[in-house]
């Protein structure tokens, strides 16, 4: 309990100190609020979509996208050096059906082929699992009905 309230102390001496120290405070609380939305999001989608039994059924494809190979950058800074580096990401092609089952619509990457035999309207046989808290359909795998 002593470490805690440490902390704690620590944490209010440093709101005060302006400037620096109320800038990194409030930084701080930004990155921990952010990082708890991450973990309340990610454990909503695991609870709502993990081990759940396998679901067959018949959807419509509704729409396709299909995203060109490209390069994005991202500075990476180096302490060592005091130097930001443009360090390059590669982004390979990308295309991805929307999917509608039973009302409700699902994506899924797939393959170039694939995507090429279908069109919007076409019949598709989907294998999917159904969200235990949304009901929204998860998609694991397409193949032609």
């Amino acid at each position: 309990m002593e470490f805690l309230a440490t902390i704690i102390n620590e944490f209010r001496q440093m709101f005060t100190d302006w400037p620096l120290g109320t800038i990194l405070a409030i930084l701080l609380i930004i990155v921990a609020v952010f990082a708890v939305g991450v973990i309340v999001y990610l454990t909503y989608y695991a609870y709502d979509s993990w081990f759940l039994d396998r679901l067959e059924g018949q959807g419509k494809v509704v729409g396709k996208e299909f995203t060109s190979a490209h390069t994005t950058y991202s500075m990476l800074y180096d302490a060592n050096s005091k130097t930001q580096t443009m360090i390059p990401i590669y982004h390979s092609d990308e295309w991805v059906v929307f999917v509608e089952i039973n009302g409700r619509d699902a994506s899924l990457s797939v393959g170039e082929k694939f995507f090429d035999e279908v069109s919007e309207g076409t019949q598709v046989k989907v294998g999917y699992v159904k969200g235990r808290l949304s009901g929204n359909p998860y998609i694991r795998d397409l193949e032609l009905a």
